[in-house]
């Protein structure tokens, strides 16, 4: 562990040199992108290193790292003497500018776009997580603690604690590396899972956002596309955009 986090004192990867190591998010972003556009990259344009299947194979897969990282804590896996325990399921969103809950984020074009295809697909509104988990799951939650069962008391075991494709490098060789140990304790076994599967789920997975969509919300005028945002929210110029 103690090389894999200091690997950046390497003085190559200290410079940010890009032809050594490439992250898993980056792949993944990569090969979403490919699969919405249907084209594939130019001579002049560097994939990042390594196979989507290989690096889950070798991060979640038997003997991958996840799970040696369970079996390297004190007691290994172990079985919790507590019944779901609220502070393990407690919401940890981060409060950004791209929360699509504060109120910054829900008048930008991506906000009202989000909130459109929520509706759209689910028929409701986008519903307010953190109120979700507080006012509904948590009380389920503790309902089923206070009846005791033993199949309540979850699977513990040393985890890494901020699992998500960044932390995940591929180096040239195709060697995949586990960093950033800094919030590793025991947990319950699903942790890590649930948090790599969010992330990949709405972070790195790229949302088919069509141009009627964005001509639906900022309409024909051009100072409603400035005044949205639109070419920042398309990673372009917004003399581009328009």
């Amino acid at each position: 562990l103690e090389l894999a986090g200091a690997c950046w004192n390497v003085p190559e990867l200290a410079q940010g040199s890009s032809n050594l190591l490439s992250t898993f998010k980056d792949l993944l972003t990569y090969e979403s992108e490919q699969m919405m556009v249907s084209v594939g990259f130019s001579a002049n344009e560097q994939r990042p290193f390594g196979s989507v299947n290989t690096v889950l194979a070798e991060t979640f897969g038997p003997g991958g790292m996840v799970s040696s990282l369970r079996k390297g804590g004190k007691k290994g896996v172990y079985r919790s003497s507590k019944q779901l325990p609220w502070g393990w399921y407690t919401l940890k969103g981060k409060d950004t500018e791209f929360n699509p809950y504060n109120e910054q984020m829900r008048q930008t074009c991506t906000g009202q776009v989000m909130a459109k295809m929520y509706e759209r697909h689910f028929g409701t509104g986008m519903p307010d997580l953190k109120e979700l988990v507080q006012e509904q799951i948590r009380p389920k939650l503790e309902a089923l603690a206070k009846k005791g069962l033993p199949g309540l008391r979850p699977l513990l075991g040393l985890g890494h604690g901020d699992l998500n494709a960044a932390n995940i490098m591929i180096d040239a060789l195709d060697a995949v590396w586990l960093i950033d140990f800094a919030t590793s304790v025991e947990l319950p076994l699903f942790t890590d899972l649930c948090k790599f599967e969010m992330a990949c789920l709405f972070e790195y997975a790229i949302i088919p956002i069509t141009v009627e969509n964005l001509y639906e919300l900022a309409g024909p005028q051009e100072d409603q596309w400035e005044k949205f945002g639109v070419g920042e929210w398309l990673g372009v110029h917004q003399d581009i955009a328009i």
